[in-house]
Parts: structure tokens; C-alpha cells; sequence
């Protein structure tokens, strides 16, 4: 009587046991079958090895978000039709010529008188995004330029080129089909910014 209970118990563990390992081979292979199913995700190599060499693909709902990508282009911002930023709206300066037949060379005027507290400032903006590629001193010796980038040093240009050339420059970079590669600079800066750079690149300041 005992044996054939205890073979009863044996038989039914076994088919729990059987039916406990089906559901999870089931479990696995729609979990399979979803990420294998991932969309592409723009491109990106998502199924590489992450920064401590596991992929985590819990990841992947923090990618697969609204959010501009890496190299994209795009604003999440929506401001009315009509309304302007509370600093007023730059307009832009054609490369040739504009209306009155001035050359990009010749406008804007510099509006900021180069004080010391300018000249700070700008060598501050300077070192933050000019110096990564021309250098503290302006002869190109800093880490973009020692990679091979055509970078011109700029010390001696400085003083040939007006206020304006060096403003624009800061806020359109090079204008194809230029020499070089430089990119703008004119979302990253504000207007003061830029002719605080201009004053400080006119100084005697630079080179120091």
C-alpha cells in the first residue's frame, strides 16, 4: 500500500517537474522571439557590449523613448507662431553680400566696448570652444590639430581680419566650399558671447 503511494508521489512530481520546465522553454522562446524582434533602433548597434561588457536590454526602454538621437537634428520645442526669444532675434548675414551691398566682412559692428570684464569672458568662451583646435595661444597646438585636422594657426591672422569676419566666423564656421572645417559655432553662443571672443581675440590678452 505505502510503494504504490510513494509511486503516485514520484509520478506526480514528475509531471509537475514536466509541466514546470515546458512553461519556462515557452517563457524563453516568446522572450526570445521579441528580441529578436527588436526594431532597428535608427541604426545602432544595440546588440554589442555596453560599458561593463553586459548587455543590459532593459537599456532599450530608455533609448526607445521620444528624444532626439545622436547626430539628428530636431527641437522638442514648440513656441508660438509669433513670438520672438526675450533677447530679440539675430537676423541672419547672407556669406556674399546683403541688401545694402555689404560684404559678411563688414556687418555686424561690434557693439561691446572691450572692457576687462569682456576680454575675461571671452577668453573664457575661447578656451571653451576655440582653443580645442587652435590652441590657448592660437598656433594650433592642441589635441584636434595634433589628430591631422587642417588647423591654421591664428595668431598672426587676428590681426588682419576685421571684428566682423571673426564674429561671423565664430557664428557660421567655414562657408563651403571654404578651406577648412570649422564648424558653427552660433547655437552654442550667445551674441555677447561671440563679440566677447572677438574682443578678447583683438586684445592683447591672446596668445598669453
Amino acid at each position: 500500500m505505502n510503494s504504490k503511494r510513494s509511486m503516485t508521489k514520484v509520478y506526480l512530481a514528475g509531471c509537475l517537474a514536466g509541466m514546470l520546465a515546458i512553461s519556462l522553454f515557452l517563457i524563453a522562446v516568446v522572450w526570445a522571439s521579441s528580441v529578436n524582434n527588436r526594431p532597428d533602433y535608427l541604426g545602432y548597434d544595440l546588440d554589442a557590449p555596453w560599458f561593463d561588457g553586459v548587455k543590459w536590454d532593459w537599456f532599450l526602454d530608455m533609448f526607445n523613448m521620444p528624444s532626439i538621437k545622436p547626430q539628428e537634428e530636431g527641437t522638442f520645442q514648440r513656441f508660438p507662431t509669433d513670438s520672438v526669444p526675450r533677447s530679440g532675434i539675430e537676423p541672419a548675414i547672407p556669406a556674399i553680400t546683403n541688401d545694402k551691398g555689404l560684404l559678411r566682412d563688414q556687418i555686424p559692428i561690434n557693439p561691446t566696448e572691450p572692457t576687462a570684464a569682456s576680454i575675461a569672458n571671452g577668453r573664457k568662451m575661447y578656451n571653451i570652444f576655440c582653443a580645442a583646435c587652435h590652441g590657448k595661444t592660437g598656433m594650433a597646438e592642441a589635441p584636434v590639430a595634433k589628430k591631422g585636422m587642417p588647423v591654421p594657426p591664428i595668431k598672426a591672422l587676428v590681426a588682419i581680419f576685421s571684428e566682423s569676419h571673426l564674429y561671423n566666423k565664430a557664428r557660421y564656421g567655414t562657408v563651403a566650399p571654404g578651406p577648412s572645417v570649422m564648424p558653427a559655432y552660433g547655437f552654442q553662443t550667445t551674441t555677447k558671447e561671440r563679440w566677447d571672443i572677438v574682443n578678447f581675440l583683438k586684445s592683447t590678452e591672446f596668445g598669453k
